[in-house]
């Protein structure tokens, strides 16, 4: 396997998540061989191995489509779900049941996947050309946008409770995380010329 030619999409305690063009690798770093391989027909975006079990893997696909795989078991996947009108740039677990999913149709969705429904849709963000970051944390959520903004959410609540602007040279937010520091949450944004934010959310 060249592996020059995989993008690097994932990766959880001693597992890989590899891609390289219509094929998917997931990787045992104890092991020098491929753990298992997926062959899905479409490009994977974003890849998010859940925190909550160790077998547990969901990744956003190119056709609006979100996938939730056991990797102990891949012949079918535990849950194939059209999630946007567009390509799916990103997929995270906020919750044991709990997936975030962000499309380049200006949409991030919260879905539960008990049911595989939609319970919220976070709406005045703008991503339809770049893959913008992402970060949830307890009851938050933060989105990046084109606009050069990032806006920070309650988890349940389709609008944002804040929006900061990066420095003007910055074209998107490219890059979010999510801090717990005792009680407070702290927030770092990234955009795409290297200019970062920073931001207590419980003083803004």
């Amino acid at each position: 396997m060249a592996h020059e030619l995989l993008d690097l999409l994932g990766i959880s305690k001693n597992l890989l998540f590899l891609a390289q063009l219509m094929e998917q690798y997931v990787h045992d770093l104890a092991n020098r061989h491929s753990h298992l391989c997926l062959n899905l027909c479409a490009g994977v975006c974003g890849v998010h191995f859940t925190p909550f079990s160790p077998h547990f893997l969901a990744f956003g696909m190119t056709r609006g489509k979100f996938y939730v795989y056991d990797i102990r078991k891949t012949s079918t996947t535990i849950i194939e779900a059209k999630a946007h009108i567009k390509t799916v740039s990103n997929a995270l677990f906020v919750s044991d049941f709990k997936l975030l999913t962000v499309g380049m149709d200006n949409t991030a969705k919260l879905w539960d996947l008990h049911k595989t429904v939609c319970t919220n849709t976070y709406e005045d963000s703008t991503h339809e050309t770049c893959f913008v970051g992402v970060d949830s944390l307890r009851d938050y959520v933060v989105l990046g946008g084109e606009d050069n903004s990032v806006r920070v959410y309650k988890k349940h609540d389709s609008k944002s409770i804040v929006t900061k602007r990066l420095h003007p040279s910055s074209t998107y937010v490219c890059g979010c995380a999510l801090v717990a520091i005792e009680e407070l949450i702290e927030l770092i944004a990234a955009g795409n010329q290297g200019h970062v934010v920073y931001l207590k959310l419980d003083t803004v």
